[in-house]
């Protein structure tokens, strides 16, 4: 077991919590403020919440009323557990395994139910994307620089099938369902999007993209 949330709360600096409310929690600038703002008060005072129902109950009292119908601690609450379990770093050294696990033409599956784990795996596969031959950046590099795109290594790459969503019938025996997306990862060597970016950037004189080895 990792650090308890209560014992987490004691210690950690009231940025450090605005930032993780905000990152993980997708508060919003001012409400993240907030709710630190009174943790570390009921901290200073000796009032800090050791269970979960008095958390949110703090948290309720701090955001008050709101338009979403889910109770108002659930963000603070999810972004505590992701924090603390570091779920996000987890879920990308689970993908960086992948790529070196998968055999050519070997799929993996992924299963996203938030925006933030959706957005790594998206982050993932543009690190490792193939460059289809129909990418209007590398017919230009044929034309104009064959060498350069000759050179390029080919290393193990990604590319995405189409994802899938959850159907209507489904939808109506499994509401929860409904923000849940499984991407498909297919595993193919050829040439990286990354390394084409920066060779092309290079004899452009373009701002540089991305690190190709990240």
């Amino acid at each position: 077991k990792g650090e308890p949330a209560w014992q987490f709360l004691r210690a950690v600096g009231r940025d450090e919590l605005v930032r993780i409310l905000r990152s993980y929690g997708e508060e919003d600038a001012i409400a993240a403020r907030r709710i630190a703002d009174a943790i570390v008060l009921g901290r200073e005072t000796g009032e800090l919440p050791k269970r979960t129902r008095e958390l949110a109950d703090l948290v309720r009292r701090v955001k008050g009323r709101e338009y979403q119908p889910m109770h108002p601690a659930k963000p603070t609450f999810q972004a505590l557990r992701i924090h603390l379990n570091d779920e996000f770093g987890e879920l990308r050294r689970g993908l960086g395994a992948v790529l070196a696990l998968l055999r050519e033409e070997g799929r993996v599956g992924i299963l996203t139910w938030k925006h933030l784990e959706c957005a790594i795996v998206v982050d993932f596969l543009r690190r490792h994307e193939l460059a289809r031959p129909d990418l209007p950046l590398l017919d230009w590099a044929r034309r104009a620089h064959p060498a350069r795109v000759d050179a390029l290594p080919t290393e193990a790459c990604m590319e995405m099938d189409e994802p899938r969503r959850p159907s209507e019938q489904e939808l109506r025996f499994n509401s929860r369902s409904r923000s849940a997306v499984l991407h498909l990862l297919r595993k193919r060597t050829g040439v990286r999007v990354a390394r084409l970016e920066k060779a092309a950037y290079d004899e452009l004189a373009w701002d540089g993209p991305v690190d190709p080895m990240r």
